[in-house]
């Protein structure tokens, strides 16, 4: 591939166990493959764990970690950003950045910033700003503070971002219908990454996993692997369940459902399982566990469980395509683009019970069945998902 620019920064929020952080690994390991000169500017705070968990290996001269207590734009990370500019300013000049992927809604706004101040230094760069999540219909602009906020970034992404980069074409809607229609802004799908190796210390966790998932053998297994937040469905899943159980009259021994992840839902979840009695035999949540255990756990589940309300993509969901599992999701943001419902997986209509319900109790009634095209989801995996098309689009649009 001819490759125009080769000094190229990616800016992150921060290092946690997030889809970003995931999508962030990745570019920075098949843009180095590539032979490019990457650079990583992380806004907030740092897990070393993750970082060796994902492999995220990148000469300390390259990085520039800011160790900012928040990693969201906030009306406080806003009036504090001008402490920021200048340092970043300074790690773009002197490593002759040519152009800065921005991941989140606080990094685009900080690299306007810096983009703004440049462009009156002299410094050059190209600012593509990656969009990851639904964020408006998440968060709509629904007061003084956040109509400003918006207003201000309209102003700004019009006048300095070079390009727009959205998940999914879920994303991208959102992103055009309520800031702005830039005449650059492609689709790139998040791409598969990772594996089930694991480290000695890892090899611990998944020992005592093991353990929690052979004490109950022959078990239909169903996991669900996301941070425990209302919007992720957690809550809504268990109210689905106890129907479940009671209309299936399943036996504990018969199911176990594995919720993995912390988050601040984790106190609402429990309280909803203390109130369905009937549910505590079948519900363990696992906490949260590191990357290569986790998919560990999705290659032994029987069913994979994705109920979110709001989604931009989901790597939950891609993940299970890769590990062959059965897959169920909502049929929100672009979900659905990752999912052919009845294809690849199944989706239920958002927020609808009685619709997930019915599709819980016709993959459980046929468990034994083949229910998925194994054969669609690798073509899917390599033409749509691949780290090699996800590169490929990359560095098409920086270098165009």
């Amino acid at each position: 591939m001819d490759l125009k620019k080769n000094n190229v920064a990616i800016i992150a929020p921060a290092i946690a166990r997030e889809g970003i952080t995931m999508q962030v690994t990745t570019q920075l390991n098949a843009l180095q493959l590539n032979h490019i000169h990457v650079f990583l500017i992380i806004l907030g705070p740092v897990d070393e764990k993750v970082i060796e968990e994902l492999e995220i290996q990148i000469p300390n001269e390259r990085k520039l970690l800011l160790n900012l207590s928040t990693s969201y734009l906030s009306a406080r990370a806003f009036f504090n950003s001008y402490s920021i500019v200048s340092p970043i300013l300074r790690f773009i000049r002197k490593n002759n950045i040519e152009a800065v992927v921005a991941h989140a809604p606080y990094a685009h706004f900080i690299m306007r910033l810096v983009k703004l101040v440049s462009l009156l230094s002299g410094v050059k760069f190209k600012l593509l700003q990656y969009f990851h999540g639904i964020q408006y219909v998440e968060h709509p602009v629904n007061s003084v503070a956040r109509f400003g906020m918006n207003s201000l970034n309209q102003v700004l992404a019009l006048w300095l971002d070079d390009a727009h980069i959205s998940v999914s074409y879920a994303v991208k809607h959102d992103i055009e219908s309520n800031l702005i229609r830039l005449r650059r802004h492609e689709v790139i799908y998040n791409s598969v990454y990772g594996s089930s190796k694991l480290s000695s210390e890892n090899q611990v966790v998944w020992e005592r996993i093991s353990a929690l998932l052979q004490s109950k053998p022959n078990s239909y297994r169903i996991v669900l692997p996301n941070r425990l937040h209302h919007n992720k469905g957690q809550r809504f899943f268990i109210e689905v369940l106890a129907l479940f159980i009671q209309e299936n009259k399943v036996l504990p021994a018969e199911l176990a459902v594995y919720m993995v992840g912390e988050g601040p839902g984790r106190a609402e979840i429990e309280a909803a399982i203390a109130n369905h009695i009937l549910l505590q035999p079948f519900v363990t949540l696992t906490g949260a566990l590191p990357n290569p255990v986790l998919r560990r756990m999705i290659e032994v589940a029987d069913l994979v469980v994705v109920p979110s309300f709001f989604e931009g993509f989901s790597f939950s969901a891609l993940e299970a395509l890769q590990a062959g599992a059965v897959l169920l999701t909502s049929d929100t943001g672009g979900l659905k683009e990752v999912v052919q419902n009845k294809v690849t997986g199944f989706t239920f209509k958002n927020k609808s019970r009685k619709d997930c319900l019915k599709v819980l109790s016709f993959i459980y009634s046929n468990k034994k069945a083949v229910l998925i095209d194994r054969n669609k989801i690798m073509k899917d995996l390599k033409n749509r998902f691949s780290a090699e098309t996800h590169v490929r689009q990359l560095l098409d649009l920086i270098n165009s």
